[in-house]
């Protein structure tokens, strides 16, 4: 088993290549090697994890989720095979894109908390509350970014995903990396606010789905899991026992089984859905 570095972009583990890759999609204020103690080690397959528009050069201000997804997307026609899609947070709602606009790359798609937040607004009174929530924290980075604040702004993003005084507690070092991804988080806030389609744009999805959230994470992530396992076809829902949004992460070996489980038991499926 070894670990080969690619340009810098992905690192792929390789026994022998004989089932179909996987790529993972980090979320916000991350990077490939968020993926390492879940990933690193995962068996006969290559695994890609490529580098978000905006991570290692400046982010694109007003891009759409369509256009950041667009060259995941290319990533994913070139290895010329369907793959095991993963994604976490925003690279959750990177991937869902790809997945729903482009069925015939995708084997199966594991989603850890996808940040689609958007399809709160279009919810009952409690899911319009919870987004409110996460609007405000994009809204507090936007004012932070006019005034030359942002760098300071990305500590309320921090806590907002991973609980109060979470940023506080982090050593410099951490805090710098982190706010050097601020401009690029707040990328990904606007854009995930820019997004329009509805619930109903997952009924014709045909690919099988794992949608995966922590036991104490936040309610919005938990329920925006919810609301897409409910219409997307034959999809399945999984909780992790203990685990906060960076679940990848903190529960990696428990997040690695319900992949592999997921995969091995999708592997030679694909659903056709019929539109009335």
């Amino acid at each position: 088993m070894s670990v080969i570095e690619l340009n810098s972009n992905v690192f792929a583990v390789c026994k022998n290549a004989d089932d179909a890759p996987i790529v993972a999609l980090y979320g916000s204020a991350s990077g490939p090697v968020f993926w390492q103690k879940m990933l690193g080690s995962i068996g006969d397959r290559m695994v890609y994890t490529p580098n978000l528009p905006g991570y290692g050069r400046a982010p694109v201000r007003g891009a759409t989720i369509a256009e950041q997804a667009a060259e995941m997307i290319d990533f994913i026609e070139d290895l010329l095979e369907p793959v095991h899609l993963v994604g976490h947070s925003f690279g959750g709602a990177l991937a869902l894109h790809a997945a729903r606009t482009k069925p015939h790359l995708i084997k199966s798609l594991t989603l850890f908390e996808p940040v689609v937040a958007h399809l709160m607004r279009q919810g009952t009174e409690e899911d319009r509350a919870l987004y409110s929530g996460f609007e405000t924290v994009g809204h507090h980075m936007v004012a932070t970014d006019a005034t030359q604040t942002l760098d300071q702004g990305i500590g309320q993003f921090v806590d907002y995903w991973n609980g109060n005084g979470t940023w506080a507690a982090l050593d410099a070092d951490k805090q710098r990396g982190i706010q050097s991804m601020a401009q690029t988080v707040l990328t990904h806030f606007l854009s995930i606010e820019k997004e329009t389609w509805g619930l109903g744009a997952c009924r014709t999805m045909t690919a099988p789905v794992q949608l995966v959230y922590g036991e104490a994470s936040k309610p919005i992530a938990q329920r925006v899991c919810a609301l897409l396992a409910e219409v997307i076809p034959y999809a399945q829902l999984t909780t992790i026992k203990d685990a906060g949004h960076l679940l990848p992460n903190t529960h990696a070996e428990d997040c690695k089984t319900v992949l592999m489980d997921f995969m091995e038991t999708a592997s030679d499926i694909r659903f056709q859905v019929n539109v009335a």
